[in-house]
């Protein structure tokens, strides 16, 4: 097993662990198809990326990376999102 399958399997363990004890995780689920919550994060990726460079027009670079880093973010739930899993990590 790769060192990548590794990794999602302990996010995946942890998680039912989690749930197991406290009825909230912050590992990786399986959940039901969501389709439209993978274009919710799109669009909030999308509205991010514009932050990103309103800001750096601005001058407050400072700022514009953090807006990258949630665009990245809702890009990777999205993705997580098309293919039926939810992180709250």
């Amino acid at each position: 097993m790769s060192h990548a399958a590794n990794k999602v399997k302990w996010c995946m363990n942890k998680a039912k662990k989690e749930l197991a004890e406290k009825q909230k995780h912050r590992g990786l689920v399986e959940m039901l198809p969501q389709r439209e919550l993978a274009f919710q994060h799109l669009a909030k990726a999308e509205h991010n990326f514009k932050a990103l460079f309103y800001l750096e027009r601005g001058g407050f670079t400072d700022w514009s990376i953090s807006a990258g880093f949630y665009c990245i973010y809702h890009c990777l739930l999205a993705l997580l999102a098309k293919y039926d899993y939810e992180s709250r990590n």
